[in-house]
C-alpha cells in the first residue's frame, strides 16, 4: 500500500524521512496511518527520485617534506 510519510519514522530498522512515499505492507501502512504518521498516497503522487551523481574523490594529500634542522 502506498503511503506518504508525514513525520520521520523507523520502518524495519531503517529511517524514513518525512515527505517520502513508501510502498508498505498493509498492516504497517494501517498502523502508521492510524497513528497519524502517514496518509494514503495515490499512485499519481509518486515521483521518481532524480539520479544523484557520485561526489568527486578528495584530492590526494600532499607529500610530507623531510624535516631539516636549522
Amino acid at each position: 500500500m502506498l503511503v506518504q510519510i508525514l513525520r520521520q519514522v523507523m520502518i524495519s530498522g531503517e529511517p524514513v524521512p518525512a515527505g517520502s512515499i513508501q510502498d508498505l505492507p498493509p498492516a504497517t501502512a494501517a498502523m502508521l496511518i492510524s497513528s497519524g504518521k502517514a496518509t494514503p498516497a495515490e499512485a499519481a503522487e509518486v515521483v521518481e527520485p532524480e539520479a544523484v551523481e557520485a561526489p568527486e574523490p578528495a584530492p590526494a594529500p600532499k607529500a610530507a617534506r623531510p624535516r631539516t634542522k636549522p
